[in-house]
């Protein structure tokens, strides 16, 4: 199985983050170019495999703008989901809501796991898969497969006094909320 590693672009040190590109010209000034600052994560397969749309994610839209610490975190809880995809013979741009219920297990509570993290860390790789699908969506028209519930809608939900009482379709939107803070 192929595994996917991030590394950052280093454009004050001029490493090259992909091994055997030396023969495509000036990496450094192609990614500048593309939008890469120093620090960009970069997310490529052991294959040497690199799936451009996925790192374009860095480079533009809101993402573009964030702490070099919010890239590194986004970028490691990506890897961690194309890998966890790869294991079931799905690309990024496949996912479902199944794929994301079926990640959390994994991730959370799923013995065969030996790397469980804590829901806080979990709630932080939604994030990332939430922003990476919400830009994908608008740019490659993929269904985001992330479940969430905004917060500003959760206020409006508490404002407006809903209870659980509230019929099949409150109850129903109950158990979302609860499981997006979850």
């Amino acid at each position: 199985m192929e595994r996917w590693c991030v590394d950052f672009y280093d454009l004050v040190g001029g490493e090259s983050p992909v091994i055997g590109v030396e023969g495509f010209g000036d990496l450094h000034e192609r990614a500048a170019a593309n939008g890469a600052r120093h620090g960009t994560p970069v997310l490529v397969c052991s294959s040497g495999r690199v799936d451009p749309r996925v790192n374009l994610f860095f480079r533009t839209g809101e993402i573009a703008g964030r702490a070099a610490s919010t890239w590194r975190r986004y970028a490691y809880a990506l890897a961690v989901w194309l890998e966890f995809l790869a294991v079931f013979g799905k690309e990024w741009h496949e996912a479902t809501a199944g794929d994301m219920e079926a990640f959390k297990h994994w991730r959370l509570t799923d013995p065969a796991n030996g790397d469980r993290v804590a829901p806080s860390s979990f709630d932080t790789d939604r994030a990332a898969l939430n922003s990476f699908y919400r830009w994908a969506s608008g740019r490659y028209g993929v269904a985001n497969p992330v479940p969430s519930v905004s917060g500003g809608v959760q206020r409006q939900l508490r404002r407006s006094g809903w209870s659980e009482g509230s019929g099949e379709a409150g109850i129903r939107s109950a158990r979302r909320v609860r499981d997006a803070a979850r």
